[in-house]
């Protein structure tokens, strides 16, 4: 009989482990599929746009060349069609010309319009950017 209990032990063990390691990963098999750092060519070729990682956190950045660049660390995924950030506003900081930052949003949502391996393209306020993916 001990021996039973032991064996039930491990196994429930194991499963509230595999439950543990589920919910520490909160991305959808869709937010998934995206993981990875993404550029804007014409604005940073080494510095990435975003940095969505598997883990559910990203840094994402607005960047104007030569002049600002502003980097929010945020919780991310993607629900419906949409890639979601919502930004942690005490994690923002500002490399150049701080006078010129304006309001930082909260919550920051895109509309996906296609992605493969290489790209991700996105839509806010009816104009589409294309990303570019780079894998860490």
């Amino acid at each position: 009989m001990k021996k039973l209990n032991r064996i039930i032990l491990c196994v429930l063990s194991a499963a509230a482990m595999c439950v543990a390691a589920q919910s520490c990963n909160p991305l959808t098999d869709e937010a998934k599929e995206v993981v990875g750092n993404y550029y804007i060519k014409e604005l940073s070729d080494d510095v990435p746009i975003m940095e969505l990682n598997d883990n559910g956190k990203a840094i994402y950045r607005t960047i104007k060349p030569e002049v600002l660049t502003i980097s929010a660390e945020a919780d991310w995924n993607v629900v419906g069609d949409s890639l979601i950030f919502d930004i942690k506003k005490d994690k923002v900081t500002f490399d150049g010309d701080s006078s010129l930052v304006g309001n930082i949003p909260n919550h920051i949502s895109k509309k996906i319009v296609a992605h493969d391996a290489w790209t991700l393209t996105l839509e806010q306020s009816g104009v589409q950017y294309v990303y570019y993916r780079r894998n860490k």
